[in-house]
């Protein structure tokens, strides 16, 4: 009971911190372009750019601590040692930053390209070294502390750019500088949280650099694999980018941001899950495999029933991204495919130490969509295929994961059923994309919930299994 509270209160802190950075992404979206001139709104996007892939360069430090500490208590870790990897991913990276500075200074960039540059390795530093301790407060299944840090940094920005809009401050700098402010007090927070391990007494440097460099051998599969699951959409979107245009990667990208919506908040669940699977013997986590099952199959399929009257709402809201709308109709799959890709298969890879496998099927995944990608461009000429064609690498990275997992932990018997559920999954996923894309709302509307009705008949065990949980809960309430 203790340990279902504690989930429970990590993932409610989790959704939190989502929200906030929600809410911010919204503002900062919809409101800075009404303050900043074409040149000065160019400047800061590449800042965010640049900003995006700063994450990657700790080369897998961060993420091999995560792993190998996963599920151990705070109190049981080794300080010293997870001290000394701080401290030795604080020296690479830097030595990399001030890299960065001297090749943006002195190789002839211009003042504003530079400027960006410059804060972009200070920002790297912040951002990994925060993400560092993050990771640690994950593992031991304090997510709330990692959460709190970033409602932090988005609430210190947050209020920074509301004072800022009452000034019309139009300037980008100012905001990056109070970006960086953000990003330092959120790092101050974990500082302090993690002192213990920030300040634990020195080892030897031999000793460090062998820990440091096992942590980051275990973790580049892992920082690889992540790198290659988000290229499966970012190089289809570089392919609409260059082939049509600004215009029309700004509808497919507002199109991926509303999907991305749904699937954040799955990917907050995710890593409240992972520490607490890691607590808990084999036999019970082949249980909480099937019960995550069970209770996805009747919950995700809903977002094509909410789909429909969500796109006649932001048609009267944002009439101009008409065609964004109809392009989400085909993404939609996405939402159950990656859903359960994030929150159970890639969540049990790491349990098991199968990141070779999830870097290998994102590996393939990725060459097939940019594979597919490019011939719906220069065969097709048609953006839709290129979507389309987004989404099927996407189920197939999920089928392949799921098909090995249900191999790893399942029975034979269960093996054959679990197949056969895929396909009925597959079908009904099909089914609704097709009618939501081509169909009217309101005929789409009923065939879609005829289907999903008639999908929950064939998987009934899965809604009592549901209907089990939810009474259980609330007897102990």
């Amino acid at each position: 009971m203790k340990q279902e509270n504690r989930i429970l209160r990590n993932i409610i802190y989790a959704f939190a911190a989502q929200g906030i950075s929600l809410l911010l992404s919204i503002l900062t979206s919809l409101i800075l372009p009404k303050f900043f001139d074409k040149a000065n709104y160019g400047y800061w996007s590449l800042f965010l750019f640049y900003t995006g892939y700063t994450g990657f360069f700790h080369f897998g430090l961060n993420d091999g601590v995560y792993l190998k500490i996963g599920g151990i208590e705070y109190d049981d870790m080794d300080k010293k040692l997870l001290g000394a990897q701080f401290r030795f991913g604080a020296l690479f990276q830097t030595v990399i930053g001030l890299g960065i500075v001297l090749w943006a200074v002195l190789f002839g960039q211009d003042g504003e390209t530079a400027f960006v540059f410059i804060m972009t390795a200070a920002y790297m530093l912040m951002y990994n070294l925060t993400l560092y301790l993050g990771c640690i407060f994950q593992a031991a299944n304090e997510t709330r502390l990692y959460s709190m840090s970033v409602m932090i940094d988005k609430v210190v920005f947050m209020a920074a750019i509301l004072a800022l809009f009452l000034f019309k401050s139009n300037d980008y700098r100012t905001y990056v500088w109070l970006y960086m402010a953000a990003k330092l007090a959120a790092m101050a927070y974990c500082v302090y949280k993690g002192r213990d391990v920030v300040f634990a007494r020195r080892i030897p440097f031999t000793d460090t650099l062998r820990e440091s460099l096992d942590s980051m051998k275990i973790g580049i599969n892992l920082t690889v694999a992540n790198i290659a699951g988000n290229l499966i959409l970012g190089g289809g979107r570089f392919i609409i980018e260059r082939y049509w245009g600004i215009e029309d990667f700004g509808e497919v990208s507002f199109s991926l941001t509303l999907t991305n919506f749904f699937l954040l908040f799955v990917s907050q669940i995710s890593m409240v899950l992972f520490p607490a699977l890691r607590q808990i013997d084999e036999g019970r986590q082949k249980s909480l495999f099937d019960m995550a099952k069970n209770v996805l199959n009747v919950i995700l399929p809903v977002v094509f029933l909410v789909y429909i009257p969500a796109k006649e709402l932001l048609k009267i809201w944002l009439p101009q991204y008409e065609v964004s709308l109809a392009y989400m109709a085909i993404l939609l799959p996405m939402c159950i495919f990656d859903g359960k890709m994030n929150l159970v298969c890639a969540t049990y890879f790491k349990v098991l130490r199968k990141e070779r496998f999830l870097l290998g099927v994102n590996l393939f995944s990725m060459a097939l969509s940019i594979a597919m990608c490019i011939i719906g461009a220069y065969c097709f000429h048609s953006i839709d295929s290129i979507i389309l064609f987004m989404v099927c690498a996407i189920g197939v990275r999920y089928f392949v994961s799921e098909n090995f997992l249900e191999r790893l932990l399942g029975e034979t018997r269960e093996y054959r059923k679990a197949q056969f559920e895929m396909a009925q999954e597959l079908v009904l996923v099909a089914l609704c994309a097709y009618v939501c894309w081509k169909l009217p709302s309101a005929v789409a509307f009923v065939i879609s919930l005829a289907a999903y009705v008639l999908y929950l008949i064939i998987n009934r065990k899965s809604v009592v299994y549901l209907q089990g949980l939810i009474r259980n809960r609330v007897k102990r309430n």
